[in-house]
């Protein structure tokens, strides 16, 4: 592979990345926005709704789509993604908890801003651990 297909292939990927992402994402924040403002839940446990939600959403783009080069067969992918994403959720969970406890600032920003940070260790693991090609 030339260095030029190999470059096209990680912006390829990166791009998909960032789409099956954002609705992921969009999933997660929008679900436990809804549970926090319209049916008053605590923030972790919006934020636990949320990532419920948005998970098949990332698994599915990221398995068929961002990685479909990807020879780790459903089998081990899925259970490496699932301990990815718990990970990832504790990290996720523990900023956000802390974040509303003592910044002031609104409940939708910081799930936003939580999300986001979070994002780029999922892509590095997703792209040289779970789904290895």
């Amino acid at each position: 592979m030339s260095r030029v297909e190999r470059v096209r292939g990680h912006a390829t990927r990166g791009i998909r990345f960032f789409v099956v992402g954002t609705a992921a994402a969009a999933v997660h924040y929008f679900v436990g926005l809804a549970a926090y403002s319209l049916f008053g839940l605590g923030p972790g446990t919006s934020n636990l709704i949320g990532f419920a939600s948005g998970f098949p959403v990332s698994y599915s783009g990221h398995r068929w789509w961002t990685f479909e080069e990807s020879r780790e067969p459903h089998a081990v992918a899925l259970p490496r993604f699932l301990l990815v994403q718990l990970t990832n959720f504790a990290g996720n969970q523990i900023l956000l908890l802390l974040a509303v406890r003592w910044l002031p600032l609104p409940f939708w920003f910081i799930l936003g801003a939580v999300l986001v940070v979070v994002a780029l260790g999922t892509y590095i693991v997703s792209r040289y651990w779970v789904f290895r090609t």
